[in-house]
């Protein structure tokens, strides 16, 4: 069943501005991370970091008119409890494809869309919003606690953003012997955020599974996405009807490849890391249906290429690859569509180094 949208109210909509980066930097402390991707009305939105005290350590705002994407990491000094604020100076929120997401230490703190009227409030690690713990009643999606592999074997983790009916979706992941090894459900009604790490102690190909009592899947924005020793196993929508199955490592949907027509999953590139030095360049790229006609590649300050892509399968495709850069100075990325008119629908693109590219409602 589809939700029936809250009718919103906004002023008459301005020529967009491409999207706008604040500074990141590194942490000793505690690694407090935002991304934001606001809606068409970007210049009404403003949001602000306060320590424990009350002192705003990090803020950001006046943005220009246009949809922007804002990433941006602060190393906080002290422990206790922080506070986010987000306001909308129109008092209606955000619209459509907009949504913040907050972390701590590297753990998701919440992932909540725009509908938070004139504001809230969040508290940083907690992730209560407006004095309400995540969840109750709804006010935001809710992140699973999360685990990790110190000890050896095969990290499993998955990433799940429900839709509001996420009291319908249940999952989980079998061993090679078919031993249930993780699994959840039992949501509460609403959307919810999801984001768990397992370690696996036996190798071979484990199944994750994921359901739909009511049979429809999953609506709108919501998806989930698995990685299998910090790879990218699978990025798919939640159009699964009552439910599919995923090989894990390999990516084979309901014992089909990722990706495969029609229309299966999107697939992800082999990705790369700087751990001999030099700089890190990182894209992830989400295309529309026609993931055919969208080809990629990055060049050194001396117009050679070092990175590109292309030749994708017809359908949607999910590309997260990185690659250590050689050398220094300005790079340039180019998007290039065979057919002349971008990517359709709610499809983005984030690359580091050479800043941010969003694509919405191109046409």
């Amino acid at each position: 069943p589809a939700p029936v949208p809250n009718p919103t109210s906004a002023p008459v909509p301005n020529p967009t501005s491409p999207p706008v980066s604040s500074p990141t930097g590194s942490c000793t402390g505690h690694e407090f991370r935002l991304k934001l991707q606001t809606d068409e009305y970007g210049d009404e939105v403003s949001w602000e970091l306060e320590d424990p005290n009350g002192n705003v350590v990090i803020q950001g705002g006046n943005y220009p008119s246009g949809e922007n994407f804002i990433e941006t990491t602060e190393c906080l000094g002290s422990d206790g409890v922080y506070t986010f604020k987000i306001m909308d100076s129109y008092g209606d929120g955000m619209i459509g494809d907009a949504y913040y997401k907050l972390w701590y230490d590297g753990n998701v703190v919440i992932y909540h869309d725009g509908q938070y009227g004139d504001g809230e409030t969040v508290t940083v690690p907690g992730g209560e919003v407006n004095g309400a713990p995540a969840g109750s009643p709804n006010p935001a999606p809710v992140a699973a606690p999360t685990g990790s592999c110190n000890g050896g074997g095969h990290e499993f983790r998955l990433e799940l953003q429900t839709d509001e009916y996420s009291d319908e979706v249940s999952w989980k992941l079998e061993d090679p012997n078919g031993n249930v090894v993780i699994q959840g459900g039992n949501y509460p009604y609403g959307e919810n955020l999801i984001d768990t790490t397992e370690c696996l102690s036996s190798d071979g190909v484990h199944t994750f599974k994921i359901m739909d009592s009511y049979g429809d899947g999953m609506i709108g924005d919501a998806y989930y996405k698995l990685w299998y020793d910090g790879n990218v196993v699978i990025y798919h929508d939640g159009q699964y009807g009552d439910g599919e199955t995923v090989t894990v490592p390999g990516g084979e949907v309901n014992a089909a490849p990722a990706g495969s027509p029609p229309n299966q999953a999107p697939v992800a590139a082999p990705t790369g890391s700087c751990d001999n030095g030099g700089h890190e360049f990182r894209l992830e790229l989400q295309t529309d249906e026609y993931g055919d006609e969208v080809s990629w590649e990055v060049e050194d300050p001396n117009g050679n290429v070092v990175i590109q892509g292309g030749n994708y399968p017809s359908g949607e495709n999910f590309i997260d690859t990185t690659e250590c850069l050689s050398s220094d100075g300005v790079h340039t990325f180019k998007i290039m569509d065979s057919y002349g008119d971008g990517m359709i629908g709610g499809t983005r693109c984030f690359g580091s180094r050479t800043g941010h590219c969003v694509f919405n409602d191109l046409t």
